[in-house]
């Protein structure tokens, strides 16, 4: 939350006697929509342009946004695609002597034991 009021996205609400912040209804919607934008990955430099612009660019920023998701889901999907062939037997992308030294999957990838 105090991220939030720093990044000026959430208005910081009064203090009780005790100290203690006291959210209203308004605050409250204000942080669930930066954090369902932020969620949905719109970049927090950009989540109170895109709360505060009209319905337009409202409606472009999240397209926006879905074109970039559907890209880095396309960019896994293919890096995937990659991991499986050698398991698949297709090794000639990986440097000889990777392929002849199998690891078992408990010791993990990187363990120089």
């Amino acid at each position: 939350m105090r991220h939030h009021h720093e990044l000026g996205l959430v208005t910081e609400p009064e203090r009780d006697g005790s100290g203690c912040r006291r959210y209203g209804s308004g605050e409250l919607l204000q942080l669930v929509q930066v954090r369902t934008l932020a969620a949905v990955g719109v970049p927090p430099a950009e989540i109170g342009c895109v709360l505060d612009a009209g319905a337009a660019r409202f409606g472009a920023a999240l397209a926006d946004v879905g074109r970039q998701l559907t890209e880095r889901i396309d960019e896994l999907v293919a890096r995937r695609d990659m991991l499986h062939r050698p398991a698949d037997g297709d090794r000639a992308a990986l440097r000889s002597g990777a392929a002849e030294s199998p690891r078992s999957p408990s010791s993990g990838p990187c363990r120089h034991d």
